[in-house]
């Protein structure tokens, strides 16, 4: 049986094969994969035990890790697909052959054994890609490109949005929004430039004829002169971008409390801009890929921020974290007295603490306790035991940690005589009595 598993743009799928046929298929999105706890394993259930697993994963290093650790639950080893220089009869003529997408890679491999003659491998998902496969079975390239939903929802929802933003001709809904922030201007008035703009098709001159409070005059002016500069196009596009940036940036104090912050965000779109041979280029980029959030001030953190993770050394495979604290070092807990019945056994556990002691990236603390507390005493009771450090850390190599006690003892200053403590055992004895 093989468990062939596909991570992609925005799903998870997978699948049993038993070398005939497929016995099951399932498909998650994957948010719903990366949200999945730790205790429901979305291939436990689903079959029994793979010989193989054969994994394809074009989702980042989030679902490697997810993936690493939802498959360790099987003894077969997880067979990774990359794009190689050749495989299977089909060749890659990439310089880097690792740079072709292993989705895409795995595609050409099937069209391969399936026809086994020149093809087209075309895969409409969420992103949408071409590949040439000439009668030899050379890879020849293909393209990338959206896929329909994404140019649907592109297309229709933002881009013509984003583009109306700096067109020639702006709508009349969008200037009246913008008016009504403009200083001695009210919502009367923007209504007034709005009708105005409706009975004309020449928007500067239904602007120029507008009637304007005397409070708003002076703005009104370097507006229209904003407006009438960037219509004619008569200097690049980056000059038009600097000149409405410096415009904008004698409205910021008045608008916004946090205007300093906004100003550095503009700055930096502003040189992002001048990177970009067009507007139109820009504002597609900008809205296909727009930025995760803008930029503020370092505040008070939240408490959310600031959070202590629990797992179990199973759970942790494949992740890894700044600082790691290991629990319980001592024998009967690693190894655990119910896995030391045969060498084998010791050795797995063995290999778990090697698994827990490298998920730590920069510090790592290996906790022994002093002491055991039984059970089955009383609630103060100080009945005890001890436990020793660990067998797989023997004094051999102790040398390699640097050793800490906690709490530290108090050190008194040289000369100073210790201080004889008198216990009246007679009166605590009698304190235990009332």
């Amino acid at each position: 049986m093989i468990l062939a598993i596909d991570a992609g743009n925005s799903r998870v799928k997978w699948g049993w094969h038993d070398g005939r046929q497929w016995a099951n298929l399932a498909t998650v999105s994957l948010i719903e994969f990366a949200a999945a706890s730790h205790d429901i394993n979305p291939f436990a259930a689903t079959h029994e035990e793979p010989e193989r697993i054969v994994i394809s994963n074009v989702a980042g290093d989030g679902a490697h890790e997810l993936l690493v650790n939802w498959t360790s639950i099987f003894e077969a080893e997880p067979l990774w697909l990359r794009g190689e220089a050749e495989r299977c009869g089909v060749r890659n003529g990439y310089e880097e052959p690792e740079r072709l997408g292993s989705d895409r890679w795995a595609a050409l491999i099937a069209a391969r054994a399936v026809h086994g003659g020149p093809g087209l491998v075309v895969n409409a998902g969420t992103a949408t890609t071409a590949d040439m496969l000439s009668a030899e079975g050379e890879f020849l390239g293909g393209i990338i490109l959206p896929g329909v939903e994404l140019m649907r929802f592109v297309l229709h929802d933002h881009t013509g949005d984003a583009a109306r933003i700096w067109n020639d001709h702006p709508t009349a809904r969008q200037l009246q929004q913008r008016l009504d922030r403009f200083p001695g201007i009210g919502q009367k008035t923007a209504s007034q430039v709005l009708d105005n703009l409706t009975q004309v098709e020449d928007v500067m001159m239904a602007l120029r004829e507008s009637r304007m409070p005397s409070a708003a005059m002076e703005g009104w002016r370097d507006f229209l002169e904003l407006v009438q500069s960037l219509h004619l196009r008569i200097v690049p596009w980056t000059v038009e971008f600097e000149t409405v940036c410096k415009w904008y940036a004698t409205h910021l104090e008045r608008l916004y409390e946090d205007a300093p912050i906004r100003q550095l965000d503009i700055d930096q779109l502003q040189k992002i801009a001048a990177t970009y041979p067009g507007r139109q280029r820009f504002l597609t980029e900008l809205t296909l890929d727009p930025p995760d959030a803008t930029s503020d001030e370092s505040g008070a953190p939240l408490l959310d921020e600031d959070y202590l993770i629990l797992s179990t050394i199973h759970s942790a495979k494949g992740q890894e974290w700044n600082a790691v604290h290991l629990l319980n070092a001592v024998d009967g807990c690693m190894p655990s007295d119910l896995a030391t019945g045969n060498a084998a056994e010791i050795e797995e556990e063995r290999r778990l603490l090697y698994v827990a002691m490298t998920r730590a990236k920069e510090h790592l603390q290996i906790v022994v306790p002093q002491r055991f507390y039984v059970t089955q005493q009383s609630q103060y009771g100080d009945r005890h035991v001890y436990a020793g450090r660990t067998r797989f850390i023997p004094p051999g190599i102790a040398d390699k940690f640097e050793m800490r006690a906690w709490p530290a003892a108090e050190t008194a200053p040289a000369g100073t005589k210790s201080r004889e403590e008198v216990v009246d055992l007679l009166a605590k004895m009698k304190e235990m009595w009332r």
